[in-house]
């Protein structure tokens, strides 16, 4: 089925003709969300790997004072958390590279709907 025939056939299903223009204003606006998410979890990345730096350095510090159980318990509670920190760091760049990728398939549907690529 050729592109234009698609287009007719949906604008009769929808009863719009102005469904090629609508769905492109549909993948405009769902691109500008994904960028909106992405740089929104971006900073989210920079200020937890900012907040891991300052643990590590932390607990570099509690290991110095060693003949104290506070201090070494207290080294061992933060390396724990800069190890949970540091896996949900991983899974929120994880996050970050998905929304990335739905802008770029987003985007390739619409220049299929534009007609520059085949379907």
């Amino acid at each position: 089925m050729g592109r234009l025939e698609l287009f007719d056939e949906l604008a009769k299903a929808c009863g719009s003709p102005a469904l090629e223009r609508q769905l492109d204003l549909y993948l405009e606006r769902s691109i500008g969300k994904d960028k909106v998410l992405e740089s929104d979890i971006r900073k989210v990345c920079l200020k937890l790997a900012n907040s891991i730096k300052e643990t590590e350095a932390f607990a570099k510090e509690c290991d110095v004072i060693k003949g104290r159980v506070e201090a070494v318990e207290t080294a061992k509670f933060l390396r724990d958390r800069v190890h949970k920190d540091s896996l949900r760091l991983m899974a929120l760049m994880i996050s970050m590279k998905e929304t990335e990728l739905s802008q770029r398939e987003k985007d390739l549907f619409g220049e299929k709907l534009k007609g520059w690529l085949p379907f």
